[in-house]
């Protein structure tokens, strides 16, 4: 490249050959955007065109890049939709399983509840009918002591004529011994019939629907005027006279 001088050209040949190569620098842009006008001009008209739906005419290889475009999008939307649509399912199998899952330990809780409570119920049943049974048997025992305890009342003083003449009662001196079994016996039931009862109330299940009333022997009337009176505690040891059926006479 030939720059200007910088003081003037020495003749018009330099000039000249200076200004020739500034035109072929501006026209060369030119030149080379003709040149591919032409080349592009020469390659559509060599290419196939092609009408789009809304009007538009592009060539045919622009056609094909639109349309692998749009079908990559619609295979990726489509995919997308696929992993959403098989999410779903997934989702909807596992919230199924789990509602199963729930309903089936709330019946099997249902199930060994009803159970439980039937064998509860089958319990209180059976130890109903066994206090029931112990009580009628307790008081059948009571019965038949009081029965024999009034038996033996009736000759639990003997009749003895004295030296004037006169009749008199004497405690008969076995009555103490057998007055000391008698008690062993009601203490020992009356034990038997609180550990009973201490056993039956310790149990959390003992509340009956039908609730009943049953009356202890040892609280009833007999008990109360024959054992603990007042007279029965001022009766003498055995042996000793007591007040005589007519009046009273101190033996000799």
């Amino acid at each position: 490249m030939i720059s200007p001088p910088l003081f003037g050209y020495h003749n018009d040949n330099e000039f000249s050959r200076y200004h020739q190569q500034q035109q072929q620098r501006r026209r060369r842009p030119q030149q080379q955007q003709q040149q591919q006008q032409q080349r592009q001009s020469s390659r559509n008209h060599n290419e196939r065109l092609v009408q789009l739906q809304d009007g538009r005419v592009v060539t045919e290889e622009h056609y094909l890049r639109m349309k692998a475009h749009y079908e990559k999008q619609e295979h990726q939307q489509f995919q997308r939709q696929r992993r959403f649509e098989l999410e779903r399912r997934q989702k909807e199998k596992q919230q199924q399983h789990q509602r199963l899952q729930h309903q089936h330990e709330i019946e099997n809780n249902r199930a060994s509840y009803n159970r439980r409570s039937i064998d509860e119920e089958e319990t209180r049943r059976r130890r109903r009918r066994q206090f029931q049974q112990q009580m009628e048997l307790e008081t059948e025992e009571e019965e038949k002591s009081n029965e024999y305890e009034s038996e033996e009342n009736v000759n639990e003083l003997r009749t003895l004529r004295g030296g004037n003449g006169r009749l008199y009662y004497v405690k008969d001196p076995l009555y103490g011994r057998q007055q000391q079994q008698q008690q062993q016996q009601r203490n020992q039931q009356q034990q038997q019939k609180q550990q009973n009862q201490q056993l039956y109330d310790k149990d959390d299940d003992n509340e009956l629907d039908d609730s009943f009333i049953l009356e202890d022997a040892s609280d009833s009337e007999y008990e109360n005027e024959e054992y603990n009176s007042p007279w029965r505690n001022r009766r003498p040891s055995p042996g000793k006279w007591i007040e005589p059926v007519e009046s009273y006479v101190v033996a000799a």
